[in-house]
């Protein structure tokens, strides 16, 4: 095979598998011998590898661009996830204070349902907060006079909050709410 017929099947095959581009035909004669009366063909076909060549350059640097610009939208939606994750735990935060005063506030004014469900909706935004808890827990034992529920919720502050500096007394409140354990 001539040495331009061979580069052309290497950078076709190599470069270009995606893409099926018609290769020109041989110019060997069959005992292996160039054929003389190929130039013109010779010529072709050194203008098919420059355009091989110049065809795979240009694929080459499309595909490089499009992983370069994949790149830089994967990282930027990984940062804007990021940024929205932030903000949703912001507003979480925010929204759990909210209701969180608005119960306190409406415990001063002697709206005792109104204060639990702001409470409770307090604990939609942020499930841990422990002064929430004791909150609904004194709420059940004193206004609501439900002694299971305010058991629940003292227990619950004292999990979450086990270094608080009025354990003793909730625990002591526990302990007067609990059934008599001899009574049954």
């Amino acid at each position: 095979m001539g040495t331009l017929r061979i580069i052309s099947i290497f950078l076709a095959v190599l470069f270009l598998s995606s893409s099926l581009i018609p290769l020109p035909q041989g110019h060997c004669q069959e005992d292996g011998s160039l054929n003389k009366d190929a130039g013109e063909e010779n010529a072709a076909e050194s203008s098919f590898v420059e355009e091989t060549v110049e065809e795979f350059r240009k694929k080459k640097v499309s595909a490089e661009d499009q992983c370069a610009e994949d790149v830089l939208l994967k990282d930027a939606n990984a940062q804007l996830k990021e940024k929205i994750v932030l903000l949703e735990n912001s507003f979480k935060e925010e929204r759990a204070k909210f209701y969180q005063e608005l119960g306190t506030a409406y415990t001063k004014a002697k709206f005792f349902d109104l204060a639990i469900e702001s409470y409770l909706q307090s604990l939609v935004f942020n499930p841990s907060n422990a002064k929430v808890y004791y909150n609904l827990g004194l709420l059940y034992k004193s206004a609501k006079d439900d002694v299971q529920k305010s058991l629940f919720y003292f227990k619950k502050y004292l999990r979450l909050k086990p270094d608080a500096e009025n354990r003793q007394d909730v625990e002591y409140m526990i302990k007067m709410l609990e059934p008599d354990p001899g009574n049954r």
